[in-house]
């Protein structure tokens, strides 16, 4: 059975609103102990808080990936018309433009790359840029595409 104090909650119109506060503050107070009530709102603070902490830490750490670099480019258009790589994160993914540049990876038409990049975040990147930088580790593969 319900607390008399919730049936307030049930009433609507002009002047039941100070009987909801009131009863359900008298409510609280009365039936729950405020030490615990206390408690599990910084616990729940504490929480709120430390998971969007550890989610904006992980998006701003340097990584590493593993890419597929295709043997063709393909025309694309960013800020100017220009010649993309395609790319792809898993063997059997889809080919997509990469608009940005791999720092000290060379590429060479009609070869397929295996490549592992390094993925650091840019920390006040151009308004018009990438907000990450793309390094290259290491070539894993480089195998011919011709027949």
């Amino acid at each position: 059975m319900l607390p008399a104090t919730w049936a307030a909650l049930t009433f609507s119109g002009p002047g039941h609103r100070g009987i909801v506060r009131d009863s359900l503050s008298k409510y609280y107070l009365q039936g729950f102990p405020m030490n615990i009530l206390k408690s599990l709102i910084f616990i729940t603070a504490l929480c709120s808080l430390s998971a969007c902490n550890s989610f904006d830490v992980n998006l701003n750490q340097q990584h590493s990936e593993i890419w597929w670099v295709g043997a063709q480019t393909r025309e694309c258009y960013g800020m100017v018309p220009q010649q993309c790589l395609l790319v792809k994160k898993k063997v059997d993914g889809e080919w997509n433009n990469f608009y940005d540049q791999i720092e000290g990876f060379t590429y060479q038409k009609g070869f397929e790359y295996k490549v592992r990049v390094a993925v650091t975040p840019i920390e006040q990147p151009m308004a018009d840029g990438s907000d990450r930088r793309y390094t290259l580790l290491d070539v894993l593969s480089k195998v011919s595409a011709e027949p």
